[in-house]
């Protein structure tokens, strides 16, 4: 894991919340879902972007969302039906490069995110103990490539200040 500057980017998809999680500990059927609907690959081709699927978690003090979907640079002039927007702000950020032979959103969430905090550490990257305290909570898991050949997934960890008083 290394630290690297990480442009503005617009996340587009779905979000779900922790009670769709499923026993597996994963959102692995709304993934499924939004893949079958062809409405990501329609944005791929519509809009000449690079094929990726990705999936951003953002920390709250006590919960999170869990977003699905695809990352870009830019805007869209017309969001498709049923998706949202988040938009990532310009930041530093620790992010961990692997090439994998394909998506992984069936492997359960805390899975993740304990390997990407134990990465960091491991960097020597401090990362507060409670995301959700910090200006940018959040992490983005990005798959790179078409599924059907390697892929590489980046994980990244935006990196900011804790907020010193969440209630003002």
């Amino acid at each position: 894991m290394e630290k690297q500057q990480q442009k503005q980017l617009k996340f587009i998809g779905k979000v779900s919340m922790p009670s769709m999680i499923e026993a597996n500990g994963s959102f692995y059927s709304q993934f499924q879902e939004l893949e079958d609907s062809q409405v990501l690959n329609q944005l791929d081709e519509n809009n000449q972007l690079p094929k990726n699927r990705s999936s951003l978690v953002v920390f709250g003090p006590e919960n999170y969302m869990y977003w699905q979907g695809l990352v870009y640079e830019g805007e869209l002039a017309e969001l498709p039906k049923g998706l949202m927007s988040y938009d990532l702000p310009e930041s530093t950020v620790a992010t961990m490069s692997q090439e994998i032979s394909g998506y992984q959103f069936h492997t359960p969430l805390n899975f993740e995110v304990n390997q990407a905090f134990a990465s960091a550490k491991k960097a020597g990257i401090e990362i507060p103990a409670n995301l959700g305290l910090s200006e940018q909570p959040y992490l983005l898991q990005r798959y790179v490539g078409d599924a059907s050949n390697a892929l590489t997934k980046l994980t990244s960890i935006y990196l900011s200040n804790v907020i010193d008083n969440v209630n003002d």
